[in-house]
């Protein structure tokens, strides 16, 4: 199972939210405040997640940008599911989250 950082949460968020609209790498870099190599490597984490989880398509297109393909039921359905992981992982103890950080390298 693909799990994704806060940084990517908030990447596939921007994408949510910005229905039919190409946006452009530099956008999302000034945004989250990282490099747009970082945003680049964090499409492909987001493009894995979305394989695994949902059949959206996650569509680059050079001087475009970048552009979210997904039906309205499936971007209510997966914002959600993005909600619910982030409420999860916030809720959990310092312990707890180490042991899933110990799993995970495992």
């Amino acid at each position: 199972m693909k799990y994704m950082n806060t940084r990517q949460k908030e990447i596939l968020y921007l994408l949510l939210s910005e229905p039919d609209e190409y946006l452009v790498v530099q956008d999302f870099a000034d945004r989250v405040q990282c490099s747009e190599k970082t945003i680049r490597n964090d499409l492909k984490a987001i493009e894995d997640y979305l394989n695994e989880h949902s059949h959206a398509q996650l569509i680059r297109k050079p001087g475009l940008g970048v552009y979210l393909h997904i039906e309205d039921q499936e971007r209510a359905w997966l914002s959600q599911q993005l909600h619910t992981e982030h409420f999860h992982s916030r809720q959990r103890t310092d312990e707890e989250r180490m042991l899933q950080i110990a799993y995970d390298l495992l």
